[in-house]
């Protein structure tokens, strides 16, 4: 199973990159992965110890969910 490939080809397609010259789907693909990369090591490093998540460990992940939500619509209103 390859989550992040599966999620990099699904986003090449959406922001029209299929046709991209090869350097320029290297260094967008190298820049997604590195930043699914930070992502993970943020939420691991972040986490409490124990099995079940802590209120600490939902309201780090809500913080994400949001800051990539808010990303997104500014990406969509052509602000970044």
């Amino acid at each position: 199973m390859r989550i992040i490939e599966s999620e990099w080809e699904t986003f090449k397609y959406a922001v029209g990159l299929a046709d991209a010259p090869p350097q320029q789907l290297t260094e967008m693909r190298r820049a997604f992965y590195a930043g699914a990369t930070m992502l993970f090591s943020q939420i691991m490093a972040g986490l409490e110890a124990g099995k079940e998540p802590t209120e600490g460990d939902l309201t780090r992940m809500s913080a994400i969910q949001n800051e990539m939500a808010e990303f997104n619509n500014r990406v969509k209103r052509g602000e970044a």
